[in-house]
């Protein structure tokens, strides 16, 4: 349990410094530098020239992900230490619209850009790369009035390397946003949801290492907590441009796990529809594997609580993993990242790591469509 004693902007901005040498930073413009130095680095296809299948000279193409088997698995170290970072005291619970939001989103952006991960945006005004997606979004009060927030994604992309695949887009999620500070008490939201940002940055970095035939995007969604307004905001900007949005992969509260009955690690894995039985065994393979359980069993109602479930409203298919339970450091101030056991974490990202490749290889994602006529 913390106690708030100040924002601790000092210790963030040598973080961020620290991950390549450049001249000192002042919190406020980081966003904008950040853009700035993005737009320096490299040329981009913007999100909408992938659906067009317009040709990707930007991209060097890497071809297919290698077997699974050969590729090696997440970094312990990295996720811990994002885990940490993401939920340490001066991010202030990443409240949306609250300068700790702010520094786990340019922490996410600067971490996908030092991995290689493009931005997955071109702004309308000024054409610029960047990784902030903006929403606006309406909530009420407890006294029924109504207030207008403003926030924002984070979103990268790995475009594909076959030209065939390419538009079809597979998306890694997680939300980036917790419950900030409540009566002096900072909540961290180390499992909720540093331990998802964590795997999914992990995920980027090993997706753009060794390419993909599929486009991937790593979504790092906003407001989740206030009703799922950052991923509904995404689905519906991307679906209103045409994109073909394959599989939704969401990852969220994975630090506390319960057991099974054969003293294993317990992780939900809930399926949305149209999920095909081959990408669910080879989910099911690969946790026998790491020495998991998996359940597939929604006792607590918790399929419609996370940011896939945007995507399952539109009938995208969705693949939600979580810890299944509504554990006792959930929504409270305890929620800190020395109580997560990150060799379990580790094995938790090598599931979810091994189903975004199976998914983005090409494989049958799900079954198709049924057809009423027939």
């Amino acid at each position: 349990m913390k106690t708030v004693e100040r924002w601790g902007n000092d210790r963030f901005v040598r973080m961020v410094n620290s991950q390549k040498p450049r001249s000192s930073v002042k919190l406020v413009n980081l966003r904008s530098q950040l853009m700035r130095r993005v737009v320096g680095q490299q040329r981009l296809v913007c999100i909408l020239a992938l659906c067009l299948l317009t040709p990707c000279s930007a991209v060097q193409s890497q071809g297919p992900i290698p077997e699974t088997r050969e590729l090696p698995g997440p970094s312990v170290e990295m996720i811990r230490r994002h885990v940490f970072d993401l939920a340490d005291d001066s991010m202030m619970g990443r409240l949306v619209e609250q300068p700790g939001y702010d520094m786990a989103a340019s922490y996410v952006a600067s971490t996908l850009m030092r991995n290689g991960v493009l931005p997955a945006f071109l702004s309308q005004s000024s054409g610029d790369a960047q990784y902030f997606q903006d929403f606006a979004f309406t909530i009420t009060g407890r006294r029924s009035e109504h207030r207008r927030l403003e926030s924002y994604n984070v979103v990268g992309l790995v475009v594909g390397s076959d030209p065939a695949l390419r538009p079809e887009l597979v998306v890694v999620s997680a939300h980036l946003d917790h419950l900030g500070r409540r009566d002096r008490l900072i909540y961290n939201g180390a499992s909720d949801n540093a331990s998802g940002v964590a795997i999914v940055l992990e995920t980027a970095r090993l997706i753009a290492q060794h390419g993909s035939p599929r486009s991937v995007m790593f979504a790092f969604f906003g407001a989740e907590e206030l009703g799922l307004h950052g991923s509904q905001h995404f689905v519906d900007v991307l679906m209103g441009v045409g994109a073909n949005l394959t599989v939704n992969i969401n990852v969220d509260d994975v630090g506390h796990l319960r057991v099974d009955a054969e003293g294993r690690p317990l992780l939900a894995v809930f399926a949305g529809h149209r999920i095909c039985a081959e990408t669910m065994d080879s989910v099911r393979t690969q946790a026998a594997r790491l020495d998991v359980g998996i359940t597939e069993t929604d006792s607590q109602g918790l399929f419609e609580r996370s940011d896939h479930y945007s995507f399952h409203r539109a009938d995208i298919p969705t693949l939600f993993f979580c810890s299944g339970h509504r554990h006792r450091r959930l929504h409270s101030p305890d929620d800190d990242p020395e109580d997560i056991d990150y060799g379990e974490l580790r094995r938790v990202a090598e599931i979810v790591f091994r189903a975004v490749v199976t998914v983005s290889n090409g494989s049958p994602v799900c079954n198709p469509v049924e057809n009423p006529s027939n």
